[in-house]
């Protein structure tokens, strides 16, 4: 099994938002952050989510002044459109007892 690296981008694709219960269940990027590694059983992953949602990041936008990386270049990071991961937000947390990589998918369990 091929283990998730930091700085990876991944496409989590059944992924329940957390903040928003109402959106659903489906897809996300996400930068991975890093795992708790053998210091911890079961095992902790902690990613940044990417969003598209540049308007509220621009001059005057109600997250202007945060802390952000632009994926200008977001076709060779395996993006579909322009985005950024914004720091400003505490990472995802998720307790997985197994995870598999098929290419930049990973599946969670």
């Amino acid at each position: 099994m091929e283990e998730l690296k930091p700085g990876q981008i991944l496409l989590w694709n059944d992924f329940e938002t957390p903040d928003d219960p109402n959106s659903g269940i489906k897809p996300f990027w996400f930068l991975f952050l890093g795992d708790t590694g053998v210091i911890q059983s079961p095992l902790w992953l902690f990613f940044a989510k990417a969003t598209t949602q540049l308007h509220y990041y621009g001059f005057g936008g109600s997250r202007s002044t945060n802390i952000v990386y632009r994926f200008s270049d977001y076709l060779s990071y395996g993006f579909t459109q322009e985005c950024l991961v914004d720091f400003s937000y505490p990472p995802i947390e998720k307790e997985v007892s197994q995870y598999e990589i098929k290419s930049k998918v990973a599946r969670l369990s």
